[in-house]
Protein backbone atom coordinates (compact mmCIF):
# COMPACT_ATOMS: atom_id res chain seq x y z
CA UNK A 1 0.00 0.00 0.00
CA UNK A 2 2.93 2.40 0.91
CA UNK A 3 4.53 2.05 -2.96
CA UNK A 4 0.48 3.10 -4.16
CA UNK A 5 0.95 5.90 -2.48
CA UNK A 6 4.31 6.58 -3.17
CA UNK A 7 3.46 5.85 -6.91
CA UNK A 8 -0.02 8.44 -6.82
CA UNK A 9 2.12 11.22 -5.08
CA UNK A 10 5.28 10.86 -7.56
CA UNK A 11 2.65 11.57 -9.92
CA UNK A 12 1.53 14.46 -8.74
CA UNK A 13 4.68 15.92 -8.05
CA UNK A 14 5.34 15.49 -11.81
CA UNK A 15 1.91 16.80 -12.99
CA UNK A 16 2.54 20.11 -10.64
CA UNK A 17 6.13 20.39 -12.52
CA UNK A 18 4.66 20.23 -16.40
CA UNK A 19 1.88 22.62 -14.80
CA UNK A 20 4.21 25.19 -13.45
CA UNK A 21 6.52 24.71 -16.55
CA UNK A 22 3.92 25.24 -18.95
CA UNK A 23 2.38 28.20 -16.96
CA UNK A 24 6.12 30.00 -16.66
CA UNK A 25 6.51 29.44 -20.56
CA UNK A 26 3.16 31.19 -21.42
CA UNK A 27 4.23 34.08 -19.46
CA UNK A 28 7.29 34.51 -21.27
CA UNK A 29 5.47 34.25 -24.67
CA UNK A 30 2.89 36.53 -23.83
CA UNK A 31 5.67 38.65 -23.08
CA UNK A 32 7.60 37.91 -25.49
CA UNK A 33 11.05 36.07 -25.77
CA UNK A 34 12.48 32.93 -24.10
CA UNK A 35 14.55 35.24 -21.57
CA UNK A 36 11.49 36.50 -19.73
CA UNK A 37 10.12 34.71 -17.20
CA UNK A 38 7.46 34.85 -14.14
CA UNK A 39 7.14 31.76 -12.17
CA UNK A 40 3.72 30.22 -12.17
CA UNK A 41 1.51 30.83 -9.97
CA UNK A 42 1.10 34.64 -10.66
CA UNK A 43 -1.58 37.39 -11.03
CA UNK A 44 -0.86 39.83 -13.89
CA UNK A 45 -3.45 42.44 -14.66
CA UNK A 46 -2.43 44.71 -17.71
CA UNK A 47 0.19 43.35 -19.82
CA UNK A 48 -0.03 45.76 -22.46
CA UNK A 49 1.34 48.13 -19.85
CA UNK A 50 4.52 45.93 -19.03
CA UNK A 51 8.05 46.53 -21.15
CA UNK A 52 10.62 44.10 -20.17
CA UNK A 53 14.19 43.68 -21.29
CA UNK A 54 15.54 40.28 -21.11
CA UNK A 55 17.17 38.41 -19.14
CA UNK A 56 14.45 38.87 -16.41
CA UNK A 57 13.41 36.36 -13.56
CA UNK A 58 10.46 36.91 -11.19
CA UNK A 59 9.83 34.20 -8.61
CA UNK A 60 6.36 32.55 -8.02
CA UNK A 61 3.13 34.12 -6.23
CA UNK A 62 4.03 37.70 -7.79
CA UNK A 63 1.53 39.98 -8.06
CA UNK A 64 1.93 42.96 -11.01
CA UNK A 65 -1.02 45.57 -11.62
CA UNK A 66 -0.48 48.03 -14.45
CA UNK A 67 -2.70 50.45 -14.52
CA UNK A 68 -2.98 53.34 -17.07
CA UNK A 69 0.89 53.29 -16.64
CA UNK A 70 3.38 51.40 -17.25
CA UNK A 71 6.35 49.22 -16.05
CA UNK A 72 9.34 49.19 -17.33
CA UNK A 73 11.83 46.30 -16.62
CA UNK A 74 15.64 46.37 -17.99
CA UNK A 75 18.10 43.59 -18.11
CA UNK A 76 19.14 41.75 -15.74
CA UNK A 77 16.67 41.71 -13.39
CA UNK A 78 15.68 39.30 -11.04
CA UNK A 79 13.03 39.19 -7.94
CA UNK A 80 12.34 36.07 -5.55
CA UNK A 81 9.18 35.35 -5.08
CA UNK A 82 6.00 37.54 -3.71
CA UNK A 83 6.77 40.82 -5.56
CA UNK A 84 4.02 43.09 -5.98
CA UNK A 85 4.18 45.65 -8.72
CA UNK A 86 1.47 48.34 -8.70
CA UNK A 87 1.69 51.52 -11.04
CA UNK A 88 -1.56 52.79 -9.41
CA UNK A 89 -4.32 53.64 -6.90
CA UNK A 90 -7.99 54.71 -6.68
CA UNK A 91 -8.91 58.27 -6.32
CA UNK A 92 -10.13 59.17 -2.98
CA UNK A 93 -10.26 62.25 -2.59
CA UNK A 94 -13.85 62.77 -3.81
CA UNK A 95 -16.25 64.42 -1.38
CA UNK A 96 -19.91 62.62 -1.30
CA UNK A 97 -19.03 59.49 -3.26
CA UNK A 98 -17.86 56.20 -2.27
CA UNK A 99 -14.00 55.16 -3.19
CA UNK A 100 -15.58 52.40 -5.29
CA UNK A 101 -18.24 54.72 -7.34
CA UNK A 102 -15.23 56.54 -8.66
CA UNK A 103 -14.69 55.49 -11.81
CA UNK A 104 -11.23 55.08 -13.64
CA UNK A 105 -11.72 57.41 -16.19
CA UNK A 106 -12.40 60.08 -12.66
CA UNK A 107 -8.86 59.53 -12.35
CA UNK A 108 -5.64 62.61 -11.89
CA UNK A 109 -2.85 62.42 -13.44
CA UNK A 110 -1.18 61.59 -10.43
CA UNK A 111 -2.88 58.40 -9.40
CA UNK A 112 -1.10 56.39 -12.10
CA UNK A 113 2.36 56.36 -12.30
CA UNK A 114 4.83 54.45 -14.53
CA UNK A 115 7.44 52.51 -12.15
CA UNK A 116 11.04 51.86 -14.18
CA UNK A 117 13.53 49.52 -12.65
CA UNK A 118 16.83 49.91 -14.53
CA UNK A 119 19.18 47.28 -15.36
CA UNK A 120 20.95 44.96 -13.05
CA UNK A 121 19.01 44.76 -9.81
CA UNK A 122 17.74 42.37 -7.45
CA UNK A 123 14.64 42.40 -5.17
CA UNK A 124 14.30 39.76 -2.41
CA UNK A 125 11.35 38.02 -1.45
CA UNK A 126 7.98 39.57 -0.42
CA UNK A 127 9.14 43.22 -2.10
CA UNK A 128 6.49 45.96 -2.60
CA UNK A 129 7.09 48.64 -5.17
CA UNK A 130 4.59 51.24 -5.39
CA UNK A 131 3.27 54.07 -8.55
CA UNK A 132 5.87 55.81 -9.41
CA UNK A 133 9.24 54.44 -7.88
CA UNK A 134 12.38 54.17 -9.75
CA UNK A 135 14.55 51.60 -8.56
CA UNK A 136 18.08 53.05 -9.88
CA UNK A 137 20.56 50.39 -11.89
CA UNK A 138 22.48 48.10 -10.03
CA UNK A 139 20.48 48.36 -6.89
CA UNK A 140 19.60 46.04 -4.14
CA UNK A 141 15.93 46.02 -2.40
CA UNK A 142 16.47 43.79 1.14
CA UNK A 143 13.27 41.19 1.54
CA UNK A 144 10.34 42.35 2.77
CA UNK A 145 10.56 46.26 1.62
CA UNK A 146 7.80 48.35 0.93
CA UNK A 147 9.48 50.76 -1.68
CA UNK A 148 7.49 54.36 -1.87
CA UNK A 149 10.56 56.59 -3.45
CA UNK A 150 12.94 56.65 -6.08
CA UNK A 151 16.26 54.97 -5.14
CA UNK A 152 19.81 56.45 -6.51
CA UNK A 153 21.66 53.83 -8.52
CA UNK A 154 23.61 51.32 -6.85
CA UNK A 155 21.21 51.67 -3.70
CA UNK A 156 21.29 48.87 -1.08
CA UNK A 157 17.72 49.58 0.42
CA UNK A 158 15.18 48.01 3.32
CA UNK A 159 12.56 48.79 5.17
CA UNK A 160 8.83 49.94 5.55
CA UNK A 161 8.71 52.08 3.98
CA UNK A 162 12.38 51.65 2.19
CA UNK A 163 15.11 53.14 2.73
CA UNK A 164 18.63 53.55 1.10
CA UNK A 165 21.29 52.15 3.38
CA UNK A 166 24.33 52.47 1.62
CA UNK A 167 25.88 51.87 -1.56
CA UNK A 168 26.87 48.60 -3.53
CA UNK A 169 30.25 49.68 -4.43
CA UNK A 170 31.98 53.14 -4.04
CA UNK A 171 32.65 55.28 -7.19
CA UNK A 172 35.81 53.82 -8.20
CA UNK A 173 34.30 50.05 -8.00
CA UNK A 174 31.27 51.29 -9.94
CA UNK A 175 33.58 52.86 -12.66
CA UNK A 176 35.20 49.36 -12.44
CA UNK A 177 32.52 47.18 -12.58
CA UNK A 178 30.32 49.19 -15.34
CA UNK A 179 33.67 48.95 -17.65
CA UNK A 180 34.11 45.15 -16.95
CA UNK A 181 30.20 44.45 -18.06
CA UNK A 182 30.94 46.57 -21.17
CA UNK A 183 34.03 44.72 -22.15
CA UNK A 184 31.47 41.33 -21.99
CA UNK A 185 28.90 42.71 -23.85
CA UNK A 186 31.20 43.24 -26.89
Amino acid sequence: MNWLISLVGHFIDLFRKAYYSYKTKNISALLGGSGRRIEYPYIICGVKNIMADEPMSIGPNSTIYTTRANLVIKSHFIAGPNLTIITGDHRCNVVGRYIDDVKDQEKLPENDQTVPIEQDVWCGANVTILKGVTIGKGSIVAAGSVVTKSCPPYSIIAGVPARVLKKRFCDEEIKEHECLLKSINK
